[in-house]
């Protein structure tokens, strides 16, 4: 991030001035300057009139500039340049970029680097609060790589350029049982280091396993087999199902909610 471009604060009074407002423009810029090393500069937006013009010249005091308009203008605004995010980054890497970067608004870059749409930290909010369907991970085209980093997990099984496509998403809370009859064909569950729940979802026809460990726990060489045997990506993540379960939206890329290239 580039630095501010240094400008010198204007100090003026009102349009029409009278030697008040003059004289405590100069005193104020003067004061402001010698207090905090910065450029304060006196203006005018009026004509001096003659008692003004007596002041100024008796105390050997040059009049400040005039200034024709106090509409403020392009050059009048410190930039800043911000580098962008792609496309594909996760909701939750854009928050944390503009929480660090103290950043409103974060521009969404393409492949070749040019702007293709922008988002905001109301967009991030909004989406974080939104009742999202079970199917909006799949439609927004998720890649195992955003779950990973969202996860703070470790793929096991699969690649990280695997996409969640097709299917919803599940915590597998439920007896293995009735397994069939929310495990869907390609969906993602979210479920605990347990084994029998983990062969059932596979059974049913999952396509990910997002498996919560607690501290010093594997997952076993038979599902891992089973796994690649299925063609199903495994993520491993130290978040309980809860947190699993809040944070698991954030992994959209943001191209999900940005303004100005559709979704």
């Amino acid at each position: 991030m580039s630095e501010h471009m240094t400008k010198p604060t204007i100090v003026i009074g009102h349009k029409n001035p009278d030697t008040d407002s003059i004289c405590s423009a100069i005193a104020y810029a003067r004061l402001k300057a010698r207090l905090t090393g910065e450029d304060y500069q006196p203006k005018r937006c009026g004509r001096i009139n003659q008692e003004t013009e007596y002041v100024l010249d008796t105390f050997q005091v040059p009049s400040p500039d005039y200034i024709d308009t106090l509409e403020p203008r392009v050059y009048d605004v410190n930039m800043r340049t911000t580098e962008g995010v792609t496309t594909e980054t996760s909701l939750r890497r854009a928050w944390d970029k503009m929480q660090d970067e103290n950043l409103r608004t974060l521009p969404i870059l393409n492949e070749e680097s040019h702007l293709v749409g922008l988002v905001t930290q109301g967009d991030l909010a909004r989406s974080s609060m939104e009742d999202h369907a079970a199917t909006t991970l799949s439609s927004a085209r998720v890649s195992a790589r955003n779950i990973v980093d969202t996860l703070a997990g470790e793929l096991v099984v699969g690649s990280m350029d695997d996409v969640f496509e097709e299917g919803s998403v599940c915590i597998a809370a439920a007896n293995e049982g009735i397994f069939s009859q929310f495990v869907t064909q390609n969906s993602m569950v979210i479920v605990g280091n347990r084994s029998g729940a983990l062969l059932s979802a596979i059974e049913c026809g999952a396509k990910w396993l997002i498996v919560c460990l607690c501290q010093g726990e594997e997952i076993s060489k038979l599902i891992r087999a089973l796994a690649e045997e299925n063609h199903c990506i495994i993520i491993l993540t130290p978040y309980d199902t809860f947190k699993v379960a809040h944070l698991i939206n954030l992994s959209m890329p943001v191209r999900h909610v940005m303004r100005g290239g559709g979704g």
